[in-house]
């Protein structure tokens, strides 16, 4: 699920105790069908081949931006993490960031794999946020 749909998912669930029955259940609805879509575009990032590499590092920039975000709010909130938290976090990102550049610049058959990678550096970087933003 997507940083942001995650949030609206969660804000929801703490929202709903206040509406009737149906707006409880539409809004489940809504949650369950934007957390399929969005797991349902990383599931599809295998499909764009490098000829649509274009449409998949735009996908890629509107995800690290809004994971630079959650990074950003975490960071505020870290003053009680271990040291080794925050370098591992802070690897994480780094990774996150450097796979995107390469994705950036991967041509032919370089692609699979540079997209591959980031897709594994942005779900490394998403377990360890997890781990410390609660």
């Amino acid at each position: 699920m997507r940083p942001r749909h995650l949030v609206f998912a969660m804000t929801a669930t703490l929202l709903l105790p206040a509406c009737g029955e149906k707006a409880q259940e539409k809004a489940k609805e809504v949650g369950h069908t934007i957390g399929e879509k969005a797991g349902a575009t990383w599931a599809s990032l295998k499909e764009f081949t490098a000829a649509q590499k274009d449409k998949a590092v735009a996908f890629f920039s509107r995800s690290k931006d809004s994971l630079a975000e959650q990074f950003d709010k975490a960071k505020a909130k870290s003053a009680d993490w271990s040291e080794d938290a925050k370098e591992s976090l802070d690897g994480k990102w780094e990774k996150v960031q450097e796979t995107y550049a390469k994705a950036k610049d991967a041509t032919g058959e370089g692609w699979d794999t540079a997209r591959d990678a980031f897709k594994e550096a942005v779900d490394a970087f998403k377990s360890e946020l997890e781990k410390h933003d609660k």
